[in-house]
C-alpha cells in the first residue's frame, strides 16, 4: 500500500485502486491511463522487461491481497496472476529492447526516446500494438489461465491481459 501512496503522492492523477479497478472491469483505457500516470513519476531509462514487471507487481500489489509473480501455471512462468473468490486476471509482460528498437531502424539510445520523430514514435507503437497481442498469444499458448484454474478449482472467471512496454508508452490487450 505504501508503493501505490508514493505514487499517488508523485502524481495526483495515479491511484492504485482505480489501476486494480480497470483490469478487475477491463477498462483497458483506464488501466493504460493510471500506468502512464504511474511512470511520468520516475526516472525511466530501464528496457528491461523485469523492471516494467517489478513495477506493475509494486503497482498492483498495493491494491490487491491475493498476487503471485513468476509461478509455473501450464507450460511456463506466468508473470503476473490476482485473484480474489471466484475470479482472476493474470499479466504477461512484454517490453521493447534497446536492440529491438535497432532492429526498427531507431538508432537513438533508449533514454532519447523522447525525442524520437513522428516516424520513429509509430514504428515504436506499432512493435508495442504487436508486443501486447504476442503477450496475450503466450498466455494462450502456454496455458496459464487454464494452469492457474487447476491450483485454484473456487476461479470460475479470468482475464487475460498482455501489457507491453517502451519507456513510458504502454499498450495492453485483454481476453476474457
Amino acid at each position: 500500500i505504501q508503493l501505490g501512496r508514493w505514487f499517488s503522492d508523485k502524481n495526483e492523477l495515479f491511484d492504485p485502486l482505480t489501476l486494480s479497478d480497470a483490469f478487475w472491469q477491463g477498462d483497458i483505457e483506464t488501466a493504460k491511463t493510471q500506468i502512464t500516470a504511474a511512470l511520468q513519476c520516475m526516472s525511466y531509462f530501464d528496457s528491461k522487461e523485469s523492471f516494467c514487471h517489478g513495477m506493475m507487481l509494486g503497482l498492483l500489489g498495493a491494491a490487491n491481497r491475493y498476487i503471485e509473480s513468476n509461478i509455473e501455471y501450464g507450460s511456463g512462468r506466468l508473470d503476473i496472476a490476482i485473484w480474489y473468490r471466484d475470479r482472476a486476471f493474470v499479466i504477461e509482460l512484454k517490453s521493447i529492447s534497446q536492440e529491438e528498437l535497432t532492429k526498427l531502424g531507431i538508432t537513438r539510445e533508449y533514454k532519447d526516446l523522447d525525442e524520437a520523430s513522428e516516424d520513429e514514435k509509430s514504428r515504436i507503437r506499432a512493435r508495442l500494438d504487436a508486443l501486447k497481442d504476442v503477450a496475450l498469444q503466450q498466455i494462450e499458448e502456454k496455458q496459464y489461465a487454464d494452469g492457474f484454474i487447476q491450483r485454484h478449482p473456487e476461479v470460475k472467471t479470468i482475464r487475460c491481459y498482455g501489457v507491453a512496454f517502451c519507456r513510458r508508452w504502454v499498450e495492453i490487450a485483454m481476453k476474457g
